[in-house]
């Protein structure tokens, strides 16, 4: 699990309607502890967390090339609406079943 690389990527913040750089650096603070490394606005990571102030999600818009992950497009996780309070705990608890799956899955394989 702590094998994963998270990347952080962000829009161009020009209609924020959260606070983009508090949220990640929630999520950073909260994943860094759990023994993840984090890499900021890098598309070489194995779960991407794209995070956009605003619903147009041009995080997500300008860079769908990357295949695993999850958008926050303001007031929004994966276009389920969630209160901005609960965006980087909900995006932490998103990253951790991710990077367990892919553990066990790397364990069955083996």
């Amino acid at each position: 699990m702590k094998g994963c690389v998270i990347g952080i990527n962000f829009c161009g913040g020009c209609n924020p309607v959260i606070d983009r750089s508090a949220i990640a650096r929630e999520i950073s603070a909260a994943l860094t502890e759990a023994g993840f490394e984090v890499a900021f606005n890098d598309w070489d990571a194995d779960f991407i967390i794209r995070l956009s102030g605003c619903s147009a999600n041009c995080a997500e818009r300008y860079h769908p090339e990357a295949e695993t992950g999850l958008s926050i497009a303001g007031l929004s996780l994966d276009a389920v609406f969630a209160a901005e309070d609960d965006l980087a705990g909900l995006a932490v608890a998103a990253v951790e079943a991710y990077c367990r799956s892919e553990s066990s899955s790397a364990r069955r394989s083996a």
